[in-house]
């Protein structure tokens, strides 16, 4: 995920950061979110999920879901700390910020022939963010952020369903669209 010119960044709650230190790239820019990419954990197995496992549809919503929850949390998150993502132009002046969420482990995925009813867990799961910042025109990477996140419950056995993943999801998201933030402030986007 590195790229050549950048440096890292320390930054709280982030296993790694990078940036390019060579000019103010985000002095003025506006942000384009572009369509986030999820990939499950080669380790999660659908199939230990129900009588017959997960349906390819299920697994393909759960998919669609989360990249919208990334896609949404990340532009209000980053539209309430000020920093505005913008239309689909491409100049010298818009970053393109280009999102994967991978190694994404269910352990109370929801299902589709049943309710939602609650599954006891000892944690939600986890997944990794793979982010780059780019610039629109040419595609160079400016700045960079991987971070694992696992659920922090201390090994309690609890319910969880849809519901509360969600919500544990969409808090995650939050924090790494508030670690961005920072990232592109020390950078120089306002």
């Amino acid at each position: 995920m590195e790229s050549a010119g950048l440096v890292p960044l320390s930054l709280a709650k982030v296993d790694r950061a990078s940036f390019d230190p060579r000019s103010p790239w985000a002095e003025g820019a506006t942000l384009i979110i572009a369509p986030v990419e999820v990939r499950f954990s080669s380790s999660w197995d659908p199939r230990q999920f129900g009588t017959f496992g997960l349906a390819p549809k299920d697994i393909e919503k759960i998919r669609g879901d989360l990249a919208e929850l990334a896609q949404r949390t990340f532009a209000e998150t980053l539209t309430k700390l000020g920093t505005k993502p913008a239309g689909d132009v491409a100049d010298s002046k818009v970053l393109e910020l280009h999102i994967k969420i991978v190694d994404v482990y269910l352990h109370a995925p929801p299902r589709s022939e049943i309710n939602p009813l609650y599954t006891y867990v000892y944690e939600s799961g986890e997944m990794t963010l793979q982010l780059e910042v780019r610039t629109a025109d040419s595609g160079r990477v400016l700045a960079t952020l991987y971070d694992r996140h696992r659920d922090p419950r201390d090994a309690q056995l609890t319910l969880d369903n849809e519901i509360t993943q969600r919500a544990a999801t969409r808090l995650a998201l939050r924090d790494w669209a508030v670690q961005l933030h920072g990232l592109l402030r020390q950078a120089g986007l306002r």
